[in-house]
């Protein structure tokens, strides 16, 4: 079933922008026939989260990224946190993409749960440029007097970190804490 708005009148629309204070109230409000109230956003994100259930190829077989990551250890439900979650189609190359990521995260010392976890909570993992920002970031991180498994522990908590630019945004970060007086 779908909802198509219907053309607001000038006095409907001018009620919602005076019983709405912010842009985020009155798109929540901006279907007309609808009480004020109703939790239009959530019934869509709802929708959007029954929709991702099906394979990312449209279809009920899973794509081949789909397929590898079933067979590393993710469950059925942790994959369609996944696809919700995934801005696009999910269908990362697997030789390209999926096996260098898992596997430079389990030589980063990742264990198997904290890998599934990062991939489920953060699956622009899969977008990062493996060699141009996640290994320099880890690496300068190392030389920072980190160990191996605290840099595993932060990417198993953050795993958003690995996206970090490392000149714009992780070295100032870091920077601006020491000199509040944070240290390691």
């Amino acid at each position: 079933m779908a909802f198509l708005p219907i053309p607001l009148s000038s006095s409907a629309s001018k009620e919602i922008r005076d019983r709405c204070s912010s842009g985020r109230q009155r798109e929540r409000y901006r279907f007309q026939g609808l009480p004020l109230g109703f939790p239009v956003l959530r019934f869509i994100r709802s929708c959007r989260r029954l929709l991702a259930l099906r394979s990312s190829s449209g279809t009920d077989t899973p794509t081949q990224a789909e397929s590898y990551l079933l067979s590393w250890g993710l469950s059925e439900q942790q994959l369609d946190k996944v696809r919700g979650r995934y801005r696009q189609n999910f269908d990362p190359n697997v030789e390209d993409k999926v096996k260098p990521l898992l596997n430079w995260l389990k030589d980063v010392g990742l264990t198997q749960l904290q890998i599934q976890k990062a991939v489920v909570d953060f699956p622009s993992l899969f977008r990062c440029r493996l060699e141009q920002n996640m290994k320099p970031s880890v690496r300068w991180l190392l030389e920072m007097g980190l160990d191996k498994s605290q840099v595993a522990k932060m990417i198993a908590r953050k795993p958003r970190l690995c996206s970090s630019n490392l000149q714009r945004t992780l070295k100032p970060f870091v920077g601006w804490l020491s000199e509040l007086g944070i240290e390691k």
